[in-house]
């Protein structure tokens, strides 16, 4: 059986790796430390297996891809660059087919929220993945 640290894993590898990768860093289930926060990055997160089939072949689970950009005033989101992060993300995992590891990634839905205490807004992705044991 397959585990959400692999699809953590895996995202994290796409994001970072296809088409010379997205151009930020890319955070697998940890924010960075508060004096390092950078104006732009990403962090993937995975939510707990909400479906397995009796027999094992098929599971699935939640990932979350969060765009965070600095705001670039008081309360004020760069949807820019926001925008430009969710593309790079799409191109990269929308009905992705990570046939050698057994996965596929399909867009569920996103929504946009404010961190006043760091000074961001960033975009929640919320893709599926699926799990084909073999």
């Amino acid at each position: 059986m397959k585990t959400t640290e692999l699809a953590r894993k895996r995202v994290a590898y796409i994001l970072t790796v296809a088409d010379d990768g997205i151009g930020v860093p890319v955070y697998k289930g940890e924010h960075p430390t508060e004096k390092d926060i950078p104006q732009k990055y990403i962090t993937v997160v995975t939510g707990e297996i909400v479906k397995s089939e009796p027999n094992g072949i098929l599971q699935e689970c939640p990932v979350f891809v969060n765009c965070h950009v600095a705001d670039v005033g008081p309360g004020m989101a760069d949807y820019e660059s926001i925008e430009v992060l969710q593309n790079g993300v799409m191109l990269r995992l929308h009905e992705v087919a990570d046939e050698e590891h057994g996965l596929r990634f399909y867009y569920e839905t996103e929504e946009t929220r404010k961190n006043v205490a760091k000074g961001e807004h960033y975009s929640s992705m919320r893709f599926k993945v699926n799990f084909i044991n073999k």
